[in-house]
């Protein structure tokens, strides 16, 4: 008996390198859709963090004005905001908490912080200028506090890049 040799044709000899380039290509394209989702993911994250910080630093100021609610008219602050000379006790105590969460607000890139004290009937005006309007009804006593930052790094136009948290609460 004749032992008989399997025939392998000569014409599929390099469909294995063909299918090994297909293999690595398939692989990189992977890998770089991966290496894009951790970008991302790390955009994300860091994104949530300083909407954490924010939150937290918009809270503690509405804390520190609950706390020392008969001088919240000395925690009004706008954007630009230094520090004004004290009159009193209270009014030392407020501008500390504020200066010190003003000092806070530097955790977040291009942080800014904004207190806006709708007038409840015990707070007199601030400033030596005419009264403000008396507000609604339904705004008497509430304090407004905006933390902005600049989050979205990506944006191209300055402006889109910006983040804000507002939050009102009643005193």
């Amino acid at each position: 008996m004749t032992d008989r040799v399997p025939f392998v044709p000569r014409h599929h000899s390099g469909v294995t390198l063909i299918e090994v380039l297909v293999a690595v290509l398939v692989l990189s394209l992977g890998l770089l859709g991966y290496a894009a989702l951790l970008a991302f993911s790390l955009k994300a994250n860091q994104s949530a963090n300083f909407r954490t910080q924010a939150t937290i630093l918009a809270y503690e100021a509405l804390d520190a004005i609950r706390a020392n609610r008969v001088n919240a008219q000395f925690y009004r602050r706008d954007w630009n905001w230094s520090a004004p000379t004290a009159t009193g006790p209270g009014a030392e105590q407020a501008i500390a908490d504020i200066t010190a969460w003003t000092q806070r607000l530097r955790i977040l890139p291009g942080g800014q912080g904004r207190i806006e004290l709708l007038a409840a009937p015990i707070f007199p005006p601030v400033g030596s200028g005419p009264p403000p309007p008396p507000p609604a009804e339904a705004d008497r006593g509430v304090v407004v506090v905006t933390v902005r930052w600049q989050d979205a790094r990506w944006e191209a136009n300055a402006a889109d890049q910006r983040t804000e948290f507002q939050v009102r609460s009643r005193l």
